[in-house]
C-alpha cells in the first residue's frame, strides 16, 4: 500500500493542514493513506515514540514524501531526519516551495530534486497528476469541480504564507552538526543473529565435528598467555585444525543456512540512513570475515567505512589457506580498543564522538571508550557482563532502527 507522507516543520502547521485538506477533500484521498504529524486523524497516536513512528511510516509503506519547504524546514532537525530517511530509503520526494524559497534554495538530500512552487497553479496540478498515478488515488471518489475549488483554497493559503512565521536565517551548509560522528558495531551476536548463536568460530568448530573442548583449550591459552601466544598464533593453530578437516568457504553458507543466521532487524536501514546523515560506520569484531561477507549484502558493505575482523583466506577452489588476525598483539578485548583508536585516527574523530553497539564480554572495554554505548539485543543488558555498567545503555526494542533516535542528536 502506498502512502503520502507530509514532511514539514511544526511551525508550518497551517500549510500542512491546507495540503492535507486538498488531498482529502479535493482529490478524495482516504485519510488512512496520509500521514501528517500536525493534523488530527492522520498523525501520531498517543504513547508512540515520535522518531520511531515516523521511520516506520517511511519503512513499512511505499511512501510518497511531500516536503513543505520553508525557512523553518531547514532549521528543524526532525525535518532533516525525515528528509534523510526518505532519501536513504529511495522514496519519491516532492519538494513544495513556500514563501521566498526557490529551487536554488534546496539543500542536502533534495538539492537536485524536481520541485514545484506552492502558489503556482500549474505546479499544483502537476503534483496532483503524480498522485493520480499512485494506488492511493481512487477515480470514483474524484470530482473535478471539488478538486478545482480545494486547489484554489490551497493556492490562496500558499500565496498568503507569512514569512515572519519562519526564522529569518536559513541554515548554511549541508549535513547537520550531530553530537556523534560515527557508529561502530560488533558483529557476532549483535549484527548477526540466530538462536543460541554467539560466536562464528564456535559454529565452524561444531560444523567440522570437533569436540568443543579443543576450541575452549585454545581460547583459554590465548587469554592466559596472550603476550607469548598472540591472537595470530591462536589463528594459526585454529587454521591447522580447520584445514585438517578440509574447511571450505562454502561451509560458511551451509552454517548460515543450517543455523538460520540472519542480520539483525533494521541493520540495513540503519546503515543506509547513517551514511546519508554523514556518519562514519565501522565493524569491529573478533569474528570471521567470511560470515560478514556472506551475510551482509554487497550494497551495504560498500557503505561501511572500515571492517576490523579476522580474515579467512582461501585457495582458488575455496579451501582454507590461512587466517590473518585483525590485531597482532593483546587479546580480543584490547584488540577492539586498538581498532577503535585506529578507526578514529584514520577519520580524525575522537572515541567520544563514537556510538558503540555490542553485546559480549570482549566489548566492555571498547564500550567504555566510546561516547555512547548500547547493548544489543536488548535482553543482554539484564545479564552479565552489562547489568552493573552505568555507561552501557539499552535500546528500546530488538529492531536496530530504534538506534537512530539515540544517535541523531544535535
Amino acid at each position: 500500500m502506498e502512502k503520502i507522507f507530509i514532511s514539514h516543520s511544526s511551525i508550518d502547521e497551517n500549510i500542512a493542514k491546507s495540503i492535507v485538506s486538498f488531498l482529502k477533500e479535493g482529490m478524495g484521498i482516504d485519510k488512512n493513506s496520509i500521514f501528517c504529524s500536525s493534523v488530527s486523524g492522520v498523525n501520531i497516536k498517543l504513547g508512540v515514540n515520535f522518531n520511531d513512528y515516523i521511520l516506520s511510516q517511511l519503512t513499512d509503506e511505499k511512501a510518497v514524501v511531500i516536503a513543505l519547504i520553508t525557512n523553518s524546514y531547514f532549521n528543524s532537525k526532525f525535518c532533516l531526519y525525515e528528509m534523510g530517511a526518505a532519501w536513504g530509503l529511495c522514496r519519491t520526494i516532492i519538494p513544495v516551495l513556500f514563501g521566498d524559497m526557490k529551487y536554488g534554495d534546496l539543500q542536502d538530500f533534495i538539492k537536485h530534486t524536481q520541485a514545484i512552487q506552492a502558489d503556482d497553479k500549474a505546479g499544483v496540478n502537476q503534483l496532483a497528476d503524480h498522485i493520480r498515478n499512485t494506488s492511493v488515488f481512487k477515480n470514483d471518489t474524484f470530482d473535478q469541480n471539488t478538486y478545482e475549488e480545494k486547489r484554489d483554497v490551497f493556492l490562496s493559503t500558499a500565496k498568503n504564507y507569512k514569512l515572519e512565521e519562519a526564522p529569518k536565517n536559513k541554515i548554511e551548509g549541508n549535513i547537520p552538526n550531530y553530537k556523534y560522528k560515527a557508529v561502530v558495531f560488533d558483529f557476532d551476536g549483535t549484527v548477526l543473529h540466530g538462536d543460541n548463536f554467539k560466536y562464528s568460530w564456535k559454529e565452524v568448530w561444531a560444523h567440522l565435528n570437533y569436540e568443543d573442548s579443543k576450541r575452549i583449550d585454545l581460547v583459554k591459552k590465548h587469554q592466559k598467555e596472550n603476550e607469548s601466544y598472540s591472537c595470530q598464533d591462536w589463528c594459526n593453530d585454529c587454521a591447522k585444525y580447520f584445514i585438517d578437516r578440509n574447511f571450505n568457504k562454502k561451509h560458511v553458507s551451509e552454517i548460515l543456512k543450517e543455523r538460520n543466521l540472519t542480520l539483525a532487524p533494521g541493520f540495513e536501514t540503519v546503515v543506509k540512513l547513517l551514511k546519508n546523515f554523514g556518519f562514519k560506520i565501522a565493524i569491529i569484531s573478533g569474528g570471521i570475515s567470511t560470515f560478514y561477507e556472506e551475510s551482509v549484502p554487497d550494497n551495504i558493505q560498500q557503505l561501511i567505512d572500515e571492517v576490523y575482523i579476522n580474515e579467512f583466506e582461501y585457495e582458488h577452489d575455496g579451501r582454507l589457506k590461512n587466517i590473518v588476525a585483525y590485531q597482532k598483539s593483546g587479546n580480543d578485548t584490547t584488540g577492539k580498543v586498538f581498532a577503535l583508536n585506529d578507526f578514529c585516527k584514520k577519520y580524525n574523530i575522537k572515541p567520544k564522538d563514537v556510538v558503540f553497539v555490542g553485546e559480549g564480554t570482549n566489548d566492555i572495554d571498547v564500550a567504555e571508550q566510546a561516547g555512547l554505548a548500547f547493548v544489543f539485543p536488548s535482553g543482554g543488558s539484564s545479564s552479565s557482563p552489562y547489568k552493573n555498567l552505568s555507561y552501557v545503555h539499552q535500546l528500546n526494542d530488538d529492531d536496530l532502527t530504534s538506534l537512530l533516535s539515540e544517535v541523531l542528536v544535535l
